[in-house]
């Protein structure tokens, strides 16, 4: 799974971190957490609580602006793209970007 762009609370991290932790989910997901930090919250926001998916090896996080190579990799390795956003409703440029790399 990939979690992908400006990295920021409202990308729903408490969401992906229950997800990810939940006893349904099976452990081969592992999430791709990649790109800029934004000055306005702390990635962690949201990834914490009793159980915690980055202490599982669950979520990897990449916080740094990938190149045009790394970036067409993190897509084409994931088999799904995280839009569960919170507090946003609008158009995604990530769901542009995962719809074309297919």
């Amino acid at each position: 799974m990939l979690v992908y762009g400006t990295l920021t609370s409202r990308k729903g991290f408490g969401m992906l971190n229950a997800a990810l932790t939940h006893d349904a989910c099976p452990t081969s997901v592992i999430a791709l957490v990649a790109g800029r930090v934004a000055r306005s919250g702390p990635i962690g926001h949201g990834i914490g609580g009793r159980q915690n998916a980055s202490e599982q090896g669950r979520l990897v996080l990449m916080r740094s602006v990938l190149s045009d190579e790394e970036e067409g990799d993190a897509f084409a390795a994931a088999d799904i793209v995280w839009l569960g956003y919170e507090n946003f409703y609008s158009l995604s440029g990530v769901l542009f970007q995962a719809m074309a790399s297919g």
